[in-house]
């Protein structure tokens, strides 16, 4: 599923003049916060509940990777908009359909019985620290294309 939504992100980055590096940046966070979420699966190797409701995931619990992945893609787009799109009601809509997407993302796993709820809030945690770079990193481009221009 990221793959494609990384692929979109590089066309969008390409149509749009301005976004490339922030697509490369994007992509670059995702990628970042899925090796992190990873690492801290192997390094506290918490177990999953036992009470599953659909398919069994393999890998320990802590931190949620969907968490993670899903607040740093989707919060990173929703920074991008909020800084380059002009403020209208279809923006507004756009930023609240993906903040509530990534809250859906996260009580879903919590509904499917596959984590914790500390597991979701270490997500959370984790990819609110790769959100801030992300955001910092779009912010240097954005004032450095201001300034070249």
């Amino acid at each position: 599923m990221y793959v494609a939504l990384c692929i979109l992100t590089l066309v969008l980055g390409t149509l749009r003049r301005g976004w490339f590096g922030s697509a490369l940046v994007i992509i670059g966070a995702l990628l970042g916060a899925w090796l992190t979420s990873d690492l801290f699966k192997e390094l506290f190797r918490r177990a999953r509940p036992e009470q599953w409701y659909a398919l069994h995931e393999t890998s320990f619990s802590y931190s949620s990777g969907h968490a993670t992945l899903s607040l740093v893609f989707y919060g990173t787009w929703m920074y991008l908009l909020w800084r380059t799109l002009p403020s209208s009601p279809s923006r507004n809509v756009l930023l609240g359909f993906l903040g509530a997407w990534i809250v859906a993302i996260g009580w879903s796993r919590l509904a499917l019985g596959a984590h914790w709820p500390t597991d979701l809030l270490g997500g959370y945690l984790l990819g609110a620290a790769w959100l801030m770079l992300s955001m910092t990193a779009i912010d240097h481009l954005i004032t450095r294309r201001r300034v070249s221009t």
